[in-house]
This record gives C-alpha cells, sequence and structure tokens, in this order.
C-alpha cells in the first residue's frame, strides 16, 4: 500500500500490479485473473484441500478479462469463455538467451510453483536435460543447495540452468557457474494487448472497478 502511495507522491497516474488479484490494499480499476492451462483449476477447492486461493466463481465475478496461459490441457476454456468475461489465451517460449546452452547437456533447477513449467519450455527448445532438481517456491538456496547441484553438474559434464527469479536468488560468485534462461510471452493474437491497452485507457473498464 505504501508504495503505492509513493508511486503516486512521484507523479504516476497508472499502477500495475503483478500477482495482486487477491490483494485487498487497493481499489483497482481493473483485474486480470491469469489461470495456467496446464493445471486448470484442479480438484476445484480453495486452500488447504485445492490449489484455489478464494472460491473461482468470486474469482470470475471480480474479474475484468481472463488469461489463460499455455495450452488448455484440462477443457478448461469453454467453461471460461462462458462467464461473459473477455478470455485471452498467450503461450511462453524460451527467450533468446537459450542460445546460450543449445548442443550442451543441462542440469536445470527451479524454485517455483510449478517448476515442470520451466522444464517443459527447455524441452520444447530443444534443449538436452540430463537432469532436473526442483525446489519450492521462493527457495532460499544454501551453501548444501549449491554444493549438491555443482556436483551433479561436473558428474554429468553439464552446465547448470535456471530462471531469473531463481539466478537472482543465489550468490553472486555462485551466480557465474549458472546460466540463466527467462521466456517470452507470446499472445494467441498479437491484436489482444493493444485491445486491452484500449478498454483502459478510453474508459471502458473504468466503471467495471474490481477489488
Amino acid at each position: 500500500m505504501r508504495g503505492a502511495e509513493r508511486a503516486i507522491e512521484a507523479g504516476a497516474d497508472c499502477l500495475l500490479m503483478d500477482d495482486g488479484f487477491q490483494n485487498p490494499g487497493l481499489r483497482k480499476t481493473a483485474s486480470l485473473l491469469v489461470i495456467d492451462g496446464g493445471a486448470g483449476v484442479g480438484n476445484g477447492h480453495i486452500l488447504p484441500a485445492g490449489p484455489l486461493r478464494e472460491p473461482l466463481a468470486d474469482a470470475l465475478a471480480r474479474s475484468t478479462a481472463i488469461l489463460l496461459t499455455g495450452a488448455d490441457r484440462t477443457g478448461f476454456l469453454p467453461r471460461l469463455q462462458a462467464c461473459g468475461k473477455p478470455v485471452f489465451q498467450v503461450f511462453f517460449k524460451q527467450s533468446a538467451e537459450v542460445a546460450a546452452v543449445m548442443g550442451k547437456p543441462c542440469i536445470a533447477f527451479a524454485g517455483l510453483g510449478r517448476p515442470d513449467k520451466f522444464f517443459d519450455t527447455l524441452r520444447d527448445a530443444g534443449v538436452n536435460l540430463v537432469g532436473m532438481r526442483t525446489f519450492a517456491d521462493h527457495h532460499p538456496y544454501t551453501a548444501r543447495d549449491l554444493a549438491r547441484l555443482e556436483t551433479e553438474a561436473r558428474r554429468h559434464g553439464a552446465v547448470l540452468v535456471t530462471t531469473p527469479k531463481d539466478h537472482v536468488r543465489l550468490p553472486s560468485e555462485f551466480q557465474a557457474r549458472v546460466i540463466s534462461v527467462g521466456v517470452d510471452l507470446i499472445w494467441g493474437d498479437e491484436a489482444d494487448p493493444e485491445w486491452i491497452l484500449d478498454q483502459f485507457l478510453e474508459g471502458e473498464w473504468h466503471g467495471s472497478v474490481a477489488s
């Protein structure tokens, strides 16, 4: 909340939040609900019985538009399209940094909500994965973790690969031994992001405030 206040004090007239859909501290002009196409809504239950942070009906009612990320592997897209809100589909592909690991044996590691998404995009790009190590989301890497990763890399003659989110949490002296590979966002329709911005800038969404 204080960060938003300071941004406004500094002259900002538009605030863009990441992962703030359930944050009640700010009254939002528009809210984009992001749903993972690979996982859908899981078993449909809220934490701790399922993966949802709140009932799906509440989230859909409060959303201005919906983004489905990746292929619709659970068949959830028709249900989203029936809710009456704009629905957009986006995909991920490895960014240009992946060229640095092509043709080399790689051990990938990540501390994400779904590390398999990172591994899958590497495979899709043609990276030769000889090992994969998963850690908890926002995992604080210890000296023991890093020693094990380095030992495994030496054993396979492989390079270590991780996400930008994980790379910044590594000690500076270890970062030089790990290649960071991010992802680029590809819209299902190239016109979609411009349409979204037009709706916001022209005031079309200003009347449907989501909190």
